[in-house]
């Protein structure tokens, strides 16, 4: 008596509540939460492609600063130019190279 009670008023809730429903897709839940070794070596691949391209972008941004004196492109803002680069050096090493570092070892 008490299961039934339990699924007729909470049922439709836990089922609201089930992961694929929150990403929307199944493969996403497979994908995110997987234990299969393959997959967590190729999501961190994929890290670290996605850490490349977004630390490539900062080291534009910092040579087209030091491509003529003073602060050109991103204006006066210097604080800005050094998040820039610690974004680009954090980046660069602990999401790409060791992402990709960690992806063979797994």
């Amino acid at each position: 008596m008490f299961l039934k009670w339990w699924e007729q008023d909470f049922g439709n809730m836990w089922k609201a509540a089930r992961l694929d429903n929150i990403f929307g897709h199944p493969w996403a839940v497979k994908w995110l939460y997987s234990t299969n070794h393959k997959r967590i070596g190729t999501l961190y691949l994929i890290l670290g492609g996605a850490a490349a391209v977004v630390g490539t972008a900062a080291s534009m941004v910092i040579r087209l600063t030091l491509m003529e004196p003073g602060a050109q492109f991103i204006g006066q803002n210097y604080q800005l130019y050094n998040v820039l680069i610690t974004q680009h050096g954090i980046l660069m090493v602990f999401f790409c190279s060791y992402a990709s570092i960690i992806r063979y070892i797994w």
